[in-house]
């Protein structure tokens, strides 16, 4: 039916058009995404000869190495630095449709009256023509335009495109359409901005970045950032509705915002924008525009024609001559739905919102799944109190989040793939994490990801993209950030799972006190940022967000960090230390201290940023790397350590903690270094994560959120992520499920710190249970203090309680001595804690605290063995262990023998690729005790894939602490 034809036509939440061309009486769409047949070259540097046969999305890097006209992969080793010459370079892509597509499709599609081209994920500074004709030039990648133009395609002034878009066996027609996209170089075209704004505008600048990126509507992290490459990337990328032309005659319905709002106990406001083109002379009387949900029966139908008499808004405006836009807005009650919850909360229910635009002669339908759900974030406090909190009500459920700070999947456009999506998400899920922070120096997710983080019940704090820097005000930028503002909210509004919309990362905190950028921002012209700062956080983006009521469903925040508004009406910040934490949230790096010293560690509200570094999987590294690279301070790692003094401080940290992991056989060294920075992260990032957990039942400070930096990588270096770029789990990610369980116990030494470390007996541990759980905690609380070099158990006491919901609190302080833990060797002490149900004794959660640093613990060389392996089935293996010894930071990974290193051929990003198949253990990182069997279940990402007993036993590799000694 024409119903069904255009629901596939136009629906936004599916993520590419498969089908190239779908057509029908009242309208075509020919999609260019996939199937389309491009040509590439470059104006600029005509020493690159033409590629044909090419396909978005993509980018000139990746299509560059797959036709070989560059050798190795732009991630290899130093090709970052070889390839500059292509982010120097202009880059054309060219189609003749009449030519890649059958002619009567063109035909068809030329036979409209009005024709459409639809730019959604083309990069910014990209001139489209049209039958050779410029048409438009993208001053955002983020920004979703809709061109009539139908003048250009069915009066062509010139067809020419800058090469022979004819030159076949085919005969030639009237009906001639080709497009062509020209990238400028966004080097250069940002140093050109610079050159021309009436003042600099500072931003940070990054080891082997560029400069100026905050001059363009980009994802900020293309020139370079601490943890990533400056490849300065153009294409294409992968949007809902990608990148189209549409053929009509008298109506089309181009796409549909929802939102929902809290209303009050049982009733939600549904609020649908719809956005209409329609011909002034053909417009059927009988148009109308329906809502329907069909689970709830819900239903609103109204004529077009008529909108004041159904209480509808509308706002017109004229394309062409012919053609108007209507942006149709109506609001309504939905009663009793069932409520979207977060992961661990409830269910994460979804609806279809059905909205159709029909005459009698046509129906056009798109659907957007919608959660009903109230978010609040609480910021004020009763008078008298100490600061002010921070912390987000979910359906009026105090939630204390738990998450990571998610960077782009990939450095180059175009090349993240849902399968890469879903990995990182199901990955975030399992690790038991509730909330992900979308960064402001990246891009906004694809459509997989919010639909991915709806269904998983995963919370989003989507930041606009703008991150470290100031940025221009004149009104040619600040139109270019409406219109991407209002495309992304407008794209986005729909999916419960983002709870906040953040303005900026870092921005308020840059601008405070002596600033970031003293070599340009003076106490003289500070208020002139000032003012700039005001215009871009306090009005542009509120104006679009509340002004034009584009979304009023969420909270927004201005910057991260920030200590919020001293008022909103007039919009005034408080300007106040930003980074202090004690009224807003707080970003807190600290690579000098013992990173377990929890006397350095912010009292904040909510902690949105916090981290250490460490490498990635050698299995992950040596495919973009050689031999002569495989050293820690190679001159390969010393060129991808972004963040100054890096190493240095990595290895300092290392010392603190390990013994030197020094061999006379490099390779053999180098995986041990890898291995201590995977441990020494995880253990940095547990002590905090716990902390501010513990902190979330203390009073004063009642800190509700713990997001660490980062969650996932793009290329291999050393960096803040817990998943590399091969989407290998890094230990810290392992450690993330643990340190992240919604019922847990943990215990801290602060005494230890307070006496700069010094190791004794008479050190208080302070042992705390949280309960993230909406039910009691009935559980029994195991003590057992161990010996390191026995594994023996020196002493145990067993206690029971109940824990409230939603809460942490102190259940015990005690001396380690009362464990029979003496003053003569207090290095040989770990104790064990484990909560337990009292009725089985299955455990809930186990933790360890050492009562010394690792390096001076007396461990025995352990001999870790497998007991068996068990194929439970075809993607799923069980191995059980055992060990002889005391065991502490046992890592099991697949690894495959043989490999000297090299180039990646097939793709520009690492692939995943791995042996026997791309999976995850149930656990890693821990502790072994000995004659203690522990089960491991492997399992593959792809329930298609296939894993076998014999592959696993093959690809083993079993590694402690004790391996990483002499």
């Amino acid at each position: 039916s024409h119903s069904t034809f255009l629901a596939l036509l136009v629906t936004v939440v599916s993520l590419a058009i498969i089908s190239h061309i779908i057509t029908c009486s009242a309208t075509t769409s020919l999609s260019l995404l996939h199937t389309a047949t491009f040509r590439l070259s470059s104006p600029t540097n005509t020493t690159i000869p033409p590629i044909s046969s090419l396909s978005f999305p993509g980018n000139p890097h990746s299509h560059l190495f797959q036709r070989h006209v560059v050798p190795y992969s732009p991630l290899f080793r130093f090709q970052v630095r070889e390839l500059e010459w292509i982010k120097q370079s202009d880059w054309l892509y060219e189609i003749a449709l009449s030519e890649a597509y059958d002619q009567e499709h063109v035909s068809q599609l030329l036979s409209h009256r009005h024709v459409l081209l639809i730019l959604n994920g083309v990069e910014s500074e990209c001139d489209v023509r049209v039958n050779g004709e410029d048409v438009f030039r993208t001053d955002s990648s983020f920004g979703r335009f809709v061109l009539n133009v139908t003048e250009r395609v069915k009066f062509p002034r010139s067809r020419g495109t800058g090469f022979d878009l004819h030159n076949s066996k085919k005969s030639h027609s009237t009906h001639t359409l080709s497009l062509a996209f020209l990238f400028h170089s966004l080097i250069k075209e940002a140093r050109k901005r610079s050159s021309q704004y009436p003042y600099h505008v500072p931003a940070s600048e990054y080891i082997d970045g560029d400069p100026f990126v905050n001059y363009l509507r980009i994802g900020q992290h293309s020139f370079g950032w601490d943890w990533g490459p400056s490849f300065a990337s153009v294409g294409v990328r992968e949007e809902a509705d990608g990148v189209r032309l549409v053929g009509f005659d008298s109506f089309f319905l181009d796409s549909v915002s929802v939102s929902t709002r809290w209303e009050s106990e049982s009733s939600y406001f549904l609020k649908v924008v719809a956005k209409v083109i329609v011909d002034h002379e053909h417009m059927p009387e009988d148009l109308r525009l329906t809502v329907h949900i069909p689970v709830l029966g819900q239903h609103v139908s109204f004529s077009v024609n008529d909108l004041k008499a159904t209480g509808a808004a509308a706002h017109v405006s004229n394309d062409s001559p012919h053609a108007s836009h209507i942006e149709i807005h109506k609001e309504f009650i939905v009663s009793n739905p069932k409520l979207w919850y977060p992961t661990g909360y409830g269910e994460p229910t979804l609806y279809d919102v059905q909205t159709s635009l029909t005459s009698s002669t046509d129906k056009q339908v798109l659907t957007k799944k919608v959660g009903f759900r109230k978010v609040e974030l609480i910021r004020t406090s009763p008078p008298g109190s100490y600061g002010s909190p921070f912390f987000f009500k979910v359906n009026d459920i105090r939630i204390f989040m738990k998450g990571a700070n998610m960077i782009p999947l990939s450095p180059f456009t175009g090349e993240a793939t849902d399968e890469h999506m879903e990995i990182l998400l199901a990955s975030a899920q399992k690790s038991n994490m509730n909330m992900i922070r979308v960064w402001g120096g990246g891009i906004y997710q694809s459509e997989e990801f919010y639909k991915r983080a709806d269904e998983l019940g995963l919370m989003v704090w989507q930041e606009f993209v703008f991150a470290c820097a100031m940025y221009p005000t004149d009104s040619s930028f600040l139109k270019a950030v409406r219109t991407e503002v209002r495309s992304q909210v407008q794209r986005l509004n729909h999916h419960p799972s983002i709870i906040v919309w953040g303005g900026s990362n870092e921005n308020e905190g840059a601008l405070y006190g002596e600033t970031w950028y003293s070599q340009t921002i003076t106490a003289e012209n500070k208020p002139l940022f000032v003012v700039d700062f005001q215009k871009l956080y306090l009005n542009v983006i509120p104006e679009v967000l509340n002004g034009e009521k584009q979304d009023m469903s969420r909270p927004y925040i201005h910057s991260s960090p920030s200590n919020g508004m001293l008022s909103r009406d007039p919009p005034t910040l408080k300007w106040t230390n930003p980074w202090k934490g004690n009224e807003g949230d707080t970003h807190y790096y600290n690579y000098v201290d013992n990173c377990l010293d929890v006397t350095k560690f912010p009292l904040s509200r909510f902690v949105s940023e916090y981290g250490h570094q460490s490498f990635p999987s050698f299995e992950t590294l040596r495919a973009d790397t050689i031999f002569e690279d495989w050293s820690i301070d190679s001159p390969l790692f010393r060129s991808r350590q972004h963040h100054p003094n890096g190493t240095a401080e990595l290895l300092a940290q290392m010392a603190m903690h390990f013994r030197n992991p020094s061999t006379k056989d490099a390779t053999k060294e180098f995986k041990r270094q890898i291995y201590l920075t995977q441990v020494m992260q995880s253990m940095c990032v547990k002590q905090q994560s716990e902390w501010y957990r513990a902190l979330r039942g203390e009073g004063a400070v009642y800190t509700m959120g713990a997001l660490y930096w980062q969650l996932n990588d793009l290329w291999s270096a050393p960096t803040w992520a817990s998943i590399d770029s091969q989407y290998r789990w890094k230990l810290l990610h392992y450690s993330v499920k643990e340190f992240f369980s919604p019922q847990a116990v943990v215990a801290f030494q602060p005494g230890r710190w307070e006496k700069a470390g010094h190791v004794s007996v008479d050190n208080t541990v302070i042992v705390t249970v949280l309960n993230d759980d909406m039910s009691t905690l009935k559980a029994s609380l195991v003590l057992k203090m161990l010996s390191w070099s026995s594994g023996a158990a020196l002493d145990s006491k067993t206690l029971n309680f109940e824990m409230e919901p939603l809460h942490s609190r102190i259940v015990h302080e005690f001396h380690p001595s009362e464990l029979n833990c003496t003053y003569q060797n207090p290095q040989d002490c770990v104790l064990l804690l484990q909560l337990t149900n009292p009725e089985d004794g299955a455990i809930i959660h186990e933790n360890t605290l050492p009562l010394s640093e690792l390096k001076d613990a007396p461990l025995i060389q352990p001999n870790i063995h497998v007991v068996r392996m068990e194929q439970i089935d075809a993607s799923h293996v069980r191995v059980v262990l055992q060990s002889d010894a005391m065991a502490p930071h046992v890592s099991v990974e697949i690894v495959n023998d043989g490999s000297k290193g090299g180039p990646v051929r097939e793709s520009s990003q690492n692939t995943i690729s791995h042996a026997p198949c791309l999976g995850v253990f149930s656990r890693n990182n821990f502790l072994m005790r000995p004659s203690i069997e522990y089960a491991l279940d492997y399992t593959c990402w792809q329930a298609s894939s296939r894993v076998t007993t014999e592959e696993l036993e093959n690809s083993l590799r079993i590694v402690s602490l004790r391996d990483s000694y002499d």
